[in-house]
């Protein structure tokens, strides 16, 4: 159990970035991102990524590396390989995960810093092409992303997004920290109705058709929250400054694309 004293000090760090690779310690694998920012030059690093690219010079391989930790996907980390070397090199392919060990050296090319020199290349998985719906150097539809959601976030378009709301999260986080404000996470299940509107969501067991409710699993009528403040007011009597970002849940009569079932809200409350 942790004391009270060690609680009471935790300070979060600002900013803070952890460095991960055989020239710093630290218990994260290293991105490509770090490479970019450290440029550890004539070293040896350990890089895990998926191919964006696939490119064949006589006995060389020119693999284009991404691991999503840039904040531009369009720039990536060139992995150079020998065929002599590593006879496995024509089995790669857009879309696998390679594990690459290597010296980063400085390239001659003009428009490139650093290129990765491969020393072992370990396959992690392979991609069927045929089955990918992430083709190279085509457009990405947004009908698309939302029907092979499990690779939305490879997408240039859905990494902005979320990586948008991410840095939104952070500064919010942030500001409110710097100004003395207490976080607090209200419930999602509650019996409260603090808009009044009675556009709530009712939560219920599920039962199979055959089965009787004899009483509220709650012994009283439950709802998914529309709002966090009457939990915030009673915080903000405590502290004096309080906010909470947390989701809220409204059934809204009117179901379209202007209305929202389920959002994210930021509430304040200052006494």
């Amino acid at each position: 159990m942790l004391r009270l004293s060690f609680i009471l000090n935790i300070r979060p760090s600002s900013r803070q970035i952890i460095y991960s690779s055989r020239f710093t310690h630290s218990i994260y694998p290293l991105t490509i991102r770090e490479v970019y920012d450290k440029k550890p030059l004539n070293q040896s690093i350990n890089l895990i990524g998926y191919l964006l690219n696939v490119r064949k010079l006589k006995t060389h391989y020119f693999l284009d590396l991404f691991d999503g930790s840039l904040t531009n996907n369009q720039k990536h980390l060139q992995v150079v390989a020998s065929l002599n070397n590593h006879p496995d090199l024509p089995h790669l392919i857009y879309g696998c995960s390679i594990n690459v060990q290597g010296k980063l050296v400085r390239s001659n090319h003009p428009k490139q810093e650093f290129e990765l020199q491969a020393e072992t290349i370990s396959l992690i998985n392979s991609c069927d092409a045929s089955n990918y719906p992430l083709k190279p150097k085509s457009e990405q539809t947004l009908l698309m992303l939302r029907k092979d959601e499990h690779l939305r976030l490879r997408s240039p378009l859905a990494q902005v997004v979320f990586r948008l709301r991410s840095q939104l999260m952070f500064s919010l986080y942030e500001y409110f920290y710097k100004h003395n404000f207490v976080q607090i996470q209200t419930p999602c299940l509650t019996r409260n109705d603090c808009e009044g509107g009675g556009e709530t969501f009712r939560i219920q067991p599920y039962k199979s058709q055959t089965a009787q409710v004899e009483k509220e699993y709650f012994n009283d009528q439950v709802y998914l929250t529309v709002s966090g403040q009457l939990h915030l007011e009673t915080a903000a009597n405590g502290f004096g400054r309080a906010y909470t970002l947390n989701p809220a849940f409204r059934a809204d009569k009117n179901l379209s694309r202007f209305h929202l079932a389920e959002f994210w809200m930021l509430e304040v409350e200052v006494a």
